[in-house]
């Protein structure tokens, strides 16, 4: 049950942040491009709520140990997100047409 809720919580997430007509109503005919935007959508989404559970863990942290923690956990997600959209880029030039 839990895991239910958890990802559809994740999915109505990805639908705020990249736009209500990201998941395909017909799975079965939707495209690589779909999927492929589909997933980018819950990563980012992933992503955020990783963000706002360290900032919180950063804030509420007692000790020096805790707060470096929080903060290499914000550093690794930020660069998380950059990975992801160098991604998107480079699958984006390999599936455009050369416009010469």
């Amino acid at each position: 049950m839990k895991k239910e809720s958890l990802l559809f919580l994740v999915i109505a997430f990805s639908q705020l942040v990249a736009g209500a007509d990201i998941i395909p109503f017909g799975l079965k005919e939707a495209s690589i491009e779909e999927w492929i935007n589909l997933f980018y959508a819950m990563t980012v989404a992933v992503a955020v709520l990783m963000m706002i559970f360290h900032g919180i863990k950063w804030i509420t942290a007692d000790n020096d140990e805790d707060r470096k923690q929080a903060k290499a956990g914000i550093k690794n997600v930020f660069l998380g997100l950059v990975f992801i959209l160098l991604a998107a880029a480079l699958v984006d030039m390999a599936y455009t047409k050369p416009s010469y």
